[in-house]
């Protein structure tokens, strides 16, 4: 199983809703049970917020710049434990 689009910044829609930010304990939480429950890969929606149109500034792991941030750095902590253990995983 794959999961698609997992949440990596808050969910916007227009001007009428914006969800507060992830924490990076949410990150970790949502790839834990991503795993626990057979996910074999995780994508996240988007890298960096979207630019324009009704979910404009939402949904990036990472700042609009590109640079690092608290949830990004959780994701890719994660990542890299996951890799290393991978066979254990399997």
């Amino acid at each position: 199983m794959w999961v698609e689009e997992l949440q990596g910044g808050p969910s916007v829609r227009g001007l009428q809703h914006r969800s507060q930010f992830p924490r990076p304990n949410d990150i970790r939480l949502w790839v834990w049970q991503s795993v626990a429950h057979g996910a074999t890969a995780i994508f996240y929606w988007n890298w960096r917020p979207e630019t324009t149109g009704i979910e404009a500034s939402g949904f990036g792991l990472v700042n609009y710049d590109g640079s690092m941030t608290d949830r990004a750095r959780a994701a890719g902590e994660l990542s890299s434990l996951l890799n290393r253990h991978a066979a254990l995983l399997d």
